[in-house]
């Protein structure tokens, strides 16, 4: 019997229009879900078929009301930037929870940019000084920028963003007026080393990769007390 799969492109996406804060609210919402058992979310699998790179599986139920299922087949390539292709890639398929069949192959890149930004904000929303008015972002990417427009919505004394990267292409292109991700009002300091971008501030965000940090670990070194420090490691 025949049956009807909807493929949805990231301008699909897009086009709806889908805020920072309701993509902070679900994914609190699905941790929430989680916490309280009512999600299977097995460990990721991969393969790496060259070094430094990975293919992972990502396979999740919610049940409840939601009674959704999915998994999300997502890239990680560090060369293609070399090659004007994309660091990451990759689909996401939705299922139907009765019946098994596909009913969705969707483009994955914008909902693990925003997701991955989502969770900063949540780690932000608990766990940093709300009157915080100084954050610390290292390394200014993709999710460098995501993340900072994720705390633009949970911490409104945020006047200050300090910004590293030991790519300095990075750090111009983070600082462009034109920039979503950027502080609405407020300054951007461009600091020439990680230790000084993270002194004295309220919040942090560190990106680490596989192949050589974007940032080395400094937990506590030059952090001010009772700061959050938000680590993603690719």
């Amino acid at each position: 019997m025949a049956y009807d799969v909807r493929f949805i492109s990231q301008s699909d996406v897009e086009s709806l229009g889908i805020t920072m804060g309701e993509v902070i609210d679900h994914v609190e919402a699905g941790w929430k879900m989680k916490g309280e058992g009512k999600v299977e979310l097995p460990a990721k699998i991969g393969i790496h078929p060259r070094p430094d790179c990975y293919i992972h599986a990502m396979p999740c139920w919610i049940s409840g009301d939601i009674d959704m299922a999915g998994i999300k087949w997502v890239a990680g390539f560090p060369m293609n930037l070399g090659k004007k292709l994309p660091y990451n890639n990759g689909i996401f398929v939705l299922n139907d929870s009765e019946t098994g069949v596909v009913k969705a192959i969707m483009d994955c890149n914008w909902m693990t940019t925003w997701r991955t930004g989502a969770a900063a904000g949540l780690g932000a929303k608990y766990f940093a000084a709300q009157d915080a008015s100084v954050v610390a972002v290292v390394g200014l990417g993709t999710i460098g920028k995501i993340t900072l427009r994720a705390f633009n919505e949970v911490l409104p004394a945020m006047k200050t963003v300090k910004i590293y990267d030991p790519i300095a292409a990075q750090a111009e292109r983070y600082t462009d007026r034109g920039d979503e991700g950027r502080l609405s009002e407020g300054r951007v300091c461009n600091m020439q080393r990680c230790k000084r971008c993270m002194r004295g501030c309220g919040c942090h965000h560190v990106m680490r990769t596989d192949t050589g940090s974007a940032a080395q670990d400094h937990h506590g070194s030059n952090a001010q007390e009772g700061c959050m420090l938000h680590r993603k490691r690719l």
